[in-house]
């Protein structure tokens, strides 16, 4: 719910905050800040606060480049930690030109802009996330493995779970509803779930858990690494999206069907069917660094073909088994995007690919029953199974062709993105 500015200025004098940070998002997904005093926030909340854009790359043009950070009161929180004994809050911004349009280059500006398009057409698009990490001791120069635990293991085997729970507990107190955190399948490897919300919410929730992840394990003298691949032959990180559109005004789940194949609705098979025709490009928003396409291997895991099934964890795009019991909590669990991907367009991608399905009636055709690592090369070609891009730049061409992915990110994010990426090839590929 969002809250007024006197609300806020009010909830600032009575927890005696003395800083806050105006945070944004580049367009890779890595948050910018500065930090304000209190005594000013009034004077911001009315007005926004003016910097320079050419020093931020996603934003840079020497020639236009005075902007302003326009506060989304929505996102107001007060941190669950202290900067030597000075309470600091947070809002996330939208980046605008001095008179207050939207910079097209600002991610979180661009999924607002589709999900409110959506809304309009009787759809809110719901996505919850499953986070993994990998914790690692520091030895000079070297790095170590936290543990040797192993998937839900214990203790001493697992030596993340206090960790773990002095995360969950600062996500809690920013208004995080953690739903699970364990130990995932390699030494030093974890996972932290949090509730679905609002596709908005979930990506802004992706930015600030990346941020509490990084504070937690410095306090504990550890290195956090949310990477695709920090263990060559160990899993990989991935950053599971669980999707479904909701009616705006009853909040019933649209992809629920008592009837149909995995209780599931035609608009969800729909909806499944445009991912699935759009997966090339989705692949360069989900898999968004060059070394992303290290974890996209077969044997680790995660996702290498463009196919679906019930719960089969081969498969792109799958639907959670524990959920068939209820039904009603039904939902897509797209498996391809790893941690560092930008959410804010990743999620305006998916929204846009499954509407189009949805708009176009598309099929989703069968789904795959048995483990499609282990098919021939000929059984999936008989069955149309296709596979993801194998490189950042056979994504990046991909995504330059998909019209509606393109339209929904606007022309001039879609070719800045892609420029950024093609020198991240250059330099790290």
């Amino acid at each position: 719910m969002q809250k007024t500015p006197d609300q806020i200025i009010s909830e600032v004098e009575a927890k005696r905050v003395e800083f806050v940070w105006l945070e944004f998002v580049d367009m890779s997904g890595r948050p910018k800040q500065v930090t304000v005093h209190s005594s000013m926030l009034g004077e911001v909340l009315e007005e926004g606060i003016g910097f320079d854009g050419s020093s931020v790359p996603s934003y840079a043009k020497i020639e236009r480049s005075d902007f302003i950070l326009l506060p989304d009161l929505r996102t107001f929180k007060v941190l669950p930690w202290k900067h030597k004994g000075k309470t600091v809050a947070k809002m996330f911004c939208g980046v605008c030109y001095p008179d207050g349009t939207p910079h097209p280059c600002d991610p979180r500006f661009v999924l607002d802009r589709e999900t409110t398009a959506a809304r309009r057409r009787g759809y809110d698009f719901i996505v919850g996330s499953e986070f993994e990490f990998y914790l690692f001791k520091k030895d000079g120069d070297k790095l170590e493995l936290f543990d040797d635990g192993r998937y839900f293991d214990y203790p001493p085997h697992d030596k993340g779970e206090r960790l773990r729970i002095d995360l969950a507990l600062a996500l809690m107190e920013l208004g995080f509803i953690v739903e699970k955190i364990h130990h995932e399948v390699n030494p030093g490897q974890n996972e932290v779930d949090f509730r679905f919300a609002d596709a908005l919410t979930t990506a802004d929730n992706i930015v600030t858990c990346r941020q509490v992840l990084e504070a937690v394990a410095e306090e504990w003298g550890l290195k956090v690494d949310y990477g695709p691949k920090p263990v060559p032959n160990g899993m990989g990180n991935g950053l599971h999206c669980h999707l479904s559109l909701s009616d705006p005004e009853t909040g019933e789940n649209l992809f629920y069907d008592p009837k149909g194949e995995y209780h599931m609705s035609e608009t969800a098979k729909r909806f499944m069917a445009g991912i699935l025709d759009h997966a090339p490009a989705l692949t360069a928003l989900a898999a968004s660094t060059p070394q992303s396409y290290r974890r996209l291997v077969p044997g680790f895991e995660a996702p290498v073909y463009i196919c679906w099934g019930g719960p089969n964890r081969s498969v792109m795009i799958r639907v959670p088994g524990f959920e068939l019991r209820r039904g009603r909590g039904v939902r897509l669990e797209f498996r391809v995007p790893d941690p560092l991907c930008n959410p804010y367009l990743l999620f305006t991608g998916l929204l846009a690919a499954g509407l189009d399905g949805i708009e176009r009636g598309l099929d989703p055709g069968p789904p795959a029953m048995e483990n499609v690592y282990r098919m021939s090369e000929e059984e999936r070609k008989r069955r149309g199974i296709k596979t993801l891009p194998s490189t950042l730049d056979e994504a990046l061409d991909a995504l330059e062709s998909d019209d509606v992915i393109r339209k929904a990110l606007g022309e001039e994010m879609c070719d800045a993105y892609v420029r950024m990426k093609r020198d991240e090839t250059l330099k790290f590929g």
